[in-house]
């Protein structure tokens, strides 16, 4: 779900999903498949000006599967120290989200 939530409170927008350009379901994918999808998903929105990416797959169950949260995390970490993105946050509805300017 994409939200416009234009008139929250800056501590609101930590890991609210507000107006994304893109949204890229990781559900279902390995973590190399998820981390590919990460990276192209990055340089087809900075080719194309977009400037936030929903990188969604669900939430932590009680199952004690490992899910994408930690490895997609650790991706994006790297993307920001290189400064393709200027931002990722996590989602409160599942996933990351990643701002590209």
């Amino acid at each position: 779900m994409v939200n416009d939530v234009s008139d929250s409170d800056g501590m609101g927008l930590l890991s609210e999903n507000h107006q994304v350009d893109l949204i890229i379901n990781l559900e279902n994918m390995d973590i190399d498949q998820a981390s590919a999808a990460v990276v192209d998903a990055i340089n087809s929105a900075k080719a194309n000006k977009l400037a936030k990416i929903w990188f969604s797959f669900g939430l932590a169950q009680a199952d004690g599967k490992q899910t994408l949260f930690q490895p997609v995390g650790k991706l994006l970490r790297e993307k920001l120290k290189t400064g393709e993105i200027i931002r990722a946050m996590p989602s409160s509805n599942g996933g990351w989200i990643a701002r590209i300017k």
